[in-house]
């Protein structure tokens, strides 16, 4: 955080994406516990903004829930902790939102930036709205053109 700052640059703490892992209660077990704590510790002793992607992508998976979460990772959610193309797209959102919501940033969304679609969206976003959600059935006109595309090996709707 010294070396950003001494550079003249803001310092942003982003917190590790979580892993996919329900536990019994139908909740994301925490696959970072202690780690994520001290990382929002050490940016409010800095007072250095921090994004947490950790809480945050729990709450996206748990919004789509143990049936529809396993479409943002790698192979339909064989894979655990890299994501595929849909689930990338989504952090990518979320780490845009808090971006541009940081005022001393000066960052501004791009016209083609789509809503934020986190837990908290409206039924007219694509991810609460889809019975598939996956890039492959999101309005077309609100994704940027590098998200136009399904994933390899979608399944049909």
């Amino acid at each position: 955080v010294a070396d950003v700052r001494q550079h003249g640059a803001t310092a942003i703490l982003v917190l590790p994406v979580q892993r996919l892992g329900f536990g019994p209660d139908g909740k994301i077990r925490n696959s970072h516990q202690g780690y994520d704590e001290a990382v929002r510790k050490m940016g409010a002793a800095l007072n250095v903004p921090v994004i947490d992607l950790t809480t945050l992508t729990a709450q996206m998976y748990e919004a789509l829930g143990p049936q529809n979460a396993p479409l943002a990772f790698a192979n339909h959610g064989q894979e655990k902790t890299h994501h595929a193309a849909y689930g990338a797209f989504m952090i990518a959102c979320i780490v845009t939102q808090h971006l541009v919501a940081m005022p001393e940033l000066g960052v501004k969304a791009a016209a083609d930036t789509p809503a934020c679609c986190g837990p908290a969206a409206s039924a007219t976003c694509p991810i609460a709205a889809a019975a598939r959600p996956d890039v492959a059935t999101m309005p077309q006109k609100r994704l940027p053109s590098f998200a136009r595309r399904p994933p390899p090996n979608a399944a049909e709707p």
